[in-house]
């Protein structure tokens, strides 16, 4: 068991599990998944349309395991790399790749919402970060409101094929496409009475 993170004391807060119970499940998966990322290093991914809670979940994650644990959109990333490319950049993109594989946990929130001329590119950064952080056995979480495909699209084979050495064979991988928006289920009561 994890000496220290969010899901060794139970469900995430914040979110009306009574009200979302495929959230519960969701959940639940990710509270038993979540204690063999951080005890092995593994990887975690969470798949699933807008409102489902996946952002809720990872922030949570993220504020629980405190000191050492970082949370990056892919476009906050992306950007990142971007200006450190810049002349007169304080940092290189080496520099960034070497400090995300350096944290005790990270977390790269919607995959697939930046916009990226050269998918080679954005490739080889997701192979560096996967593959520097399973070597270096340090627990990794990302997101996507991508369908599957989409997602292998987004990362490339090689970097995919890592990620999936690290959800242990795409046992980490939490389908949250089943579960309805949170937003539109809020819409739909007040519309309704």
């Amino acid at each position: 068991m994890v000496e220290r993170g969010p899901m060794s004391e139970g469900l995430p807060l914040g979110l009306d599990y009574d009200h979302h119970p495929m959230v519960r499940r969701a959940a639940e998966q990710v509270v038993q998944w979540f204690n063999h990322v951080m005890r092995d290093g593994r990887a975690l991914v969470l798949i699933g349309p807008s409102g489902t809670g996946k952002t809720h979940i990872v922030t949570r994650m993220v504020q629980a395991y405190g000191p050492g644990a970082r949370y990056l959109t892919e476009s906050g990333m992306v950007g990142d790399l971007k200006t450190g490319m810049s002349r007169n950049a304080l940092w290189t993109p080496d520099d960034l790749l070497r400090t995300w594989n350096k944290d005790l946990f990270l977390v790269i929130d919607d995959v697939g919402v930046a916009k990226v001329n050269e998918a080679a590119w954005l490739h080889d950064v997701y192979w560096q970060i996967l593959d520097g952080r399973f070597e270096g056995k340090r627990p990794t979480v990302l997101t996507s409101n991508k369908v599957y495909e989409s997602f292998r699209n987004r990362l490339g084979s090689r970097a995919l094929d890592r990620l999936l050495d690290a959800t242990n064979q795409g046992d980490g991988i939490v389908d949250m496409s089943m579960i309805p928006s949170y937003r539109l289920i809020g819409r739909k009561e007040h519309v309704g009475e």
